[in-house]
């Protein structure tokens, strides 16, 4: 791909933004991708630019054929209009003239509405002032938003967000730890988190969003956040609750019973950092989140691997350095073919 342009128009390419390319293009894409720096550099301005559209693209009308058919449900054929024009002027040439002057607005108004609703002058003007931002699989991205705040967005992940002097405003599709201090100076000032699950209301502090398991994580390091839940059923009350520093929340849209769990809230935050960090964590929860964040398979030929728990912390640079420091800690060897890494029996 040589330009934004050919790279938009392939609908391979569509397809894997939009998460529906089979796992060959997933391969052909990632590889393409990490073979070049350039190719990064385009990827982001394309997936920017892709997110941005939120319109379908559609040809133009036919203008005379929309008028053609105006005229059929007004009743106006060509041998009635003749007829009726012929007749007007032989009786009063003035009512002819505001006869035809109110079908014409008509019509100059089916016009411009055809025009605007088809026009992409349309979208420029309905277009909201936001920016939006995208990780791909290994990529982690710092954002500074402002001084008071700081996102960092996990792998895989999407923020589309926008910022005023009010408000500040973010929807997240995967993972994002977020870091945000209040104006002294705007005691107003609202930050929200949105997910399809519902809205999470920050007044100063540091947590995580985790979207990817169908439903929404949220897990609290410093601070409080209140977390209002997305309801299509009608009820007396809203579903909302506070969150505080080392607790962590899952719900999901339409929940009526919130539960919070006491936990080390860095176990779920400390992926933004140079550092993992376990809790009696079990394995099977480390698998997944490398699978998450690297698009890969993790295995294992002896189950019992599956079920150990881990303690500590291992560098969190790449995926090669937390596999070995894995295989280490589990005193299990190590294999990959392709993107499946499998960890077999302890070593004797």
């Amino acid at each position: 791909m040589k330009n934004i342009e050919s790279l938009i128009a392939d609908d391979s390419f569509q397809r894997w933004i939009a998460k529906e390319a089979s796992p060959e293009e997933k391969k052909r894409w990632q590889a393409w991708i990490h073979s070049d720096t350039r190719h990064k550099e385009l990827y982001e301005e394309a997936i920017t630019l892709w997110h941005s559209i939120q319109f379908k693209a559609e040809s133009l009308p036919d203008v005379e054929e929309e008028l053609i058919s105006l005229q059929k449900r007004l009743g106006l054929t060509k041998a009635k209009r003749a007829s009726v024009r012929n007749i007007a002027f032989q009786k009063d040439d003035l009512n002819a003239k505001k006869i035809w002057w109110r079908y014409g607005a008509i019509a100059a108004i089916v016009i411009l509405f055809l025009f605007w609703q088809y026009s992409p002058l349309k979208y420029q003007f309905l277009q909201p002032d936001f920016e939006i931002t995208s990780t791909i699989y290994g990529e982690r991205k710092t954002i500074e938003i402002s001084r008071e705040t700081i996102v960092v967005l996990n792998a895989n992940s999407r923020l589309k967000y926008s910022s005023n002097e009010n408000v500040q405003q973010f929807d997240l599709q995967g993972e994002a730890y977020f870091q945000f201090r209040p104006n002294e100076k705007n005691t107003e000032f609202q930050f929200i988190v949105l997910t399809d699950d519902g809205q999470v209301k920050v007044r100063g502090t540091k947590f995580a969003v985790n979207t990817r398991k169908k439903e929404t994580q949220v897990t609290v390091e410093k601070g409080q956040v209140e977390i209002s839940v997305s309801n299509e059923i009608e009820t007396d009350l809203p579903i909302s609750t506070l969150l505080n520093a080392g607790q962590l929340l899952n719900f999901k849209k339409n929940d009526t019973i919130l539960r919070t769990q006491e936990v080390n809230a860095l176990v779920y935050t400390s992926w933004h950092g140079d550092e993992l960090i376990f809790d009696n964590t079990p394995f099977t929860e480390i698998a997944q989140r490398l699978e998450e964040t690297y698009d890969i398979k993790i295995d294992a030929t002896n189950k019992a691997l599956l079920e150990k728990v881990l303690s500590g912390s291992i560098e969190n640079r790449d995926l090669q350095v937390i596999v070995a420091a894995l295989s280490k800690a589990l005193n299990a060897e190590v294999e990959q073919v392709g993107k499946t890494i499998t960890f077999s029996a302890p070593i004797l």
